[in-house]
Protein backbone atom coordinates (compact mmCIF):
# COMPACT_ATOMS: atom_id res chain seq x y z
CA UNK A 1 0.00 0.00 0.00
CA UNK A 2 2.85 2.55 1.03
CA UNK A 3 4.39 2.08 -2.71
CA UNK A 4 0.87 2.76 -4.15
CA UNK A 5 0.85 5.88 -2.20
CA UNK A 6 4.18 7.42 -2.58
CA UNK A 7 3.59 10.18 -4.04
CA UNK A 8 0.41 11.34 -2.12
CA UNK A 9 2.59 14.22 -0.17
CA UNK A 10 1.61 16.22 -3.62
CA UNK A 11 -1.76 16.32 -2.91
CA UNK A 12 -2.51 19.08 -0.21
CA UNK A 13 -5.51 17.72 0.66
CA UNK A 14 -5.04 13.92 1.08
CA UNK A 15 -5.62 12.14 4.44
CA UNK A 16 -2.50 11.41 4.79
CA UNK A 17 -0.71 14.59 4.97
CA UNK A 18 -2.81 15.66 7.81
CA UNK A 19 -2.19 12.49 10.37
CA UNK A 20 1.21 11.12 9.10
CA UNK A 21 -0.65 8.01 7.91
CA UNK A 22 -2.91 6.68 4.78
CA UNK A 23 -6.58 7.21 4.41
CA UNK A 24 -7.68 4.42 2.49
CA UNK A 25 -11.71 4.53 1.62
CA UNK A 26 -13.28 1.13 0.72
CA UNK A 27 -16.45 0.42 -1.09
CA UNK A 28 -18.07 -2.40 1.15
CA UNK A 29 -17.27 -4.82 4.17
CA UNK A 30 -15.32 -7.77 2.65
CA UNK A 31 -13.04 -4.44 0.67
CA UNK A 32 -13.12 -2.70 4.45
CA UNK A 33 -12.09 -6.03 5.98
CA UNK A 34 -9.17 -6.98 3.95
CA UNK A 35 -7.94 -3.85 3.52
CA UNK A 36 -8.34 -2.95 7.58
CA UNK A 37 -5.95 -6.17 8.10
CA UNK A 38 -3.67 -4.71 5.63
CA UNK A 39 -2.99 -1.23 6.44
CA UNK A 40 -3.15 -2.27 10.77
CA UNK A 41 -2.36 1.15 12.63
CA UNK A 42 -0.19 2.78 9.52
CA UNK A 43 -3.45 3.89 8.64
CA UNK A 44 -7.22 4.47 8.63
CA UNK A 45 -9.66 2.92 6.91
CA UNK A 46 -13.11 3.89 6.00
CA UNK A 47 -16.26 2.53 4.79
CA UNK A 48 -18.15 3.71 2.31
CA UNK A 49 -21.78 1.43 1.96
CA UNK A 50 -23.50 0.57 5.07
CA UNK A 51 -23.94 -2.99 5.79
CA UNK A 52 -27.80 -2.64 5.58
CA UNK A 53 -27.44 -1.49 2.00
CA UNK A 54 -26.92 -3.67 -1.49
CA UNK A 55 -23.91 -2.73 -3.23
CA UNK A 56 -25.40 -3.00 -6.27
CA UNK A 57 -27.89 -0.23 -5.47
CA UNK A 58 -25.63 2.13 -3.71
CA UNK A 59 -24.64 4.90 -5.53
CA UNK A 60 -21.94 7.69 -3.86
CA UNK A 61 -23.17 11.38 -2.84
CA UNK A 62 -20.99 13.95 -3.55
CA UNK A 63 -19.55 14.02 0.22
CA UNK A 64 -18.76 10.53 -0.67
CA UNK A 65 -16.87 11.60 -3.89
CA UNK A 66 -15.23 14.12 -2.24
CA UNK A 67 -14.10 11.40 -0.04
CA UNK A 68 -12.69 9.14 -2.27
CA UNK A 69 -10.79 11.90 -4.10
CA UNK A 70 -8.76 13.19 -0.93
CA UNK A 71 -8.14 10.22 0.63
CA UNK A 72 -4.63 8.37 -0.54
CA UNK A 73 -5.80 5.14 -1.33
CA UNK A 74 -9.99 3.73 -2.54
CA UNK A 75 -9.80 0.62 -2.57
CA UNK A 76 -13.19 -1.54 -5.05
CA UNK A 77 -13.89 -5.19 -5.93
CA UNK A 78 -14.70 -4.19 -9.34
CA UNK A 79 -17.31 -2.12 -12.00
CA UNK A 80 -19.58 -5.06 -12.09
CA UNK A 81 -19.82 -4.70 -8.30
CA UNK A 82 -19.58 -0.99 -8.07
CA UNK A 83 -20.83 -0.25 -11.15
CA UNK A 84 -20.32 3.38 -10.44
CA UNK A 85 -16.73 3.45 -9.89
CA UNK A 86 -15.97 3.82 -13.44
CA UNK A 87 -17.95 7.27 -13.99
CA UNK A 88 -16.85 8.86 -10.80
CA UNK A 89 -13.50 8.09 -11.39
CA UNK A 90 -13.66 10.31 -14.89
CA UNK A 91 -15.31 12.74 -12.73
CA UNK A 92 -12.61 13.83 -10.52
CA UNK A 93 -9.07 15.67 -11.45
CA UNK A 94 -6.00 14.32 -11.96
CA UNK A 95 -5.00 14.35 -8.27
CA UNK A 96 -7.18 11.75 -7.19
CA UNK A 97 -6.36 9.09 -4.94
CA UNK A 98 -5.07 5.49 -6.30
CA UNK A 99 -7.83 3.19 -7.59
CA UNK A 100 -7.66 -0.29 -6.59
CA UNK A 101 -9.28 -2.63 -8.44
CA UNK A 102 -8.81 -5.88 -5.62
CA UNK A 103 -10.32 -8.22 -8.56
CA UNK A 104 -7.40 -7.04 -10.64
CA UNK A 105 -6.27 -10.28 -12.68
CA UNK A 106 -9.09 -12.40 -11.44
CA UNK A 107 -11.00 -13.94 -14.17
CA UNK A 108 -14.71 -13.43 -13.33
CA UNK A 109 -17.43 -15.99 -14.07
CA UNK A 110 -20.54 -15.37 -16.30
CA UNK A 111 -23.38 -14.31 -13.85
CA UNK A 112 -26.84 -16.21 -14.46
CA UNK A 113 -30.18 -15.68 -13.15
CA UNK A 114 -29.77 -18.39 -10.75
CA UNK A 115 -26.86 -16.52 -8.88
CA UNK A 116 -29.07 -13.76 -8.84
CA UNK A 117 -31.75 -15.26 -6.54
CA UNK A 118 -29.12 -17.35 -4.33
CA UNK A 119 -27.62 -13.95 -3.68
CA UNK A 120 -30.64 -12.72 -2.24
CA UNK A 121 -30.76 -9.53 -4.11
CA UNK A 122 -34.58 -9.57 -3.53
CA UNK A 123 -35.61 -9.27 -6.80
CA UNK A 124 -33.91 -6.06 -8.08
CA UNK A 125 -33.92 -5.71 -11.86
CA UNK A 126 -30.57 -5.93 -13.13
CA UNK A 127 -28.02 -8.29 -13.89
CA UNK A 128 -24.57 -9.44 -14.06
CA UNK A 129 -22.53 -10.05 -17.52
CA UNK A 130 -19.87 -11.00 -15.01
CA UNK A 131 -20.11 -12.79 -11.82
CA UNK A 132 -18.77 -10.07 -8.87
CA UNK A 133 -19.01 -12.38 -6.04
CA UNK A 134 -14.98 -13.51 -6.00
CA UNK A 135 -14.68 -12.42 -1.87
CA UNK A 136 -16.77 -15.31 -2.17
CA UNK A 137 -13.88 -18.12 -2.92
CA UNK A 138 -11.11 -18.26 -0.38
CA UNK A 139 -8.67 -18.76 -3.37
CA UNK A 140 -9.87 -16.05 -5.08
CA UNK A 141 -10.15 -13.74 -1.49
CA UNK A 142 -6.68 -14.22 -1.24
CA UNK A 143 -5.82 -13.50 -4.72
CA UNK A 144 -7.62 -9.63 -3.40
CA UNK A 145 -6.24 -9.30 -0.67
CA UNK A 146 -2.55 -9.34 -2.59
CA UNK A 147 -3.54 -6.80 -5.11
CA UNK A 148 -4.69 -4.45 -2.44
Amino acid sequence: IAAGCGNSSSKGSSGSSKSGKLHVVTTFYPMYEFTKQIVKDKGDVDILIPSSVEPHDWEPTPKDIAGIQNADLFVYNSEYMETWVPSAEKSMSSEHAKFVKASKGIDLLEGSDEEEEEHGHGGHDHSHSMDPHVWLSPVLAQKEVKTI
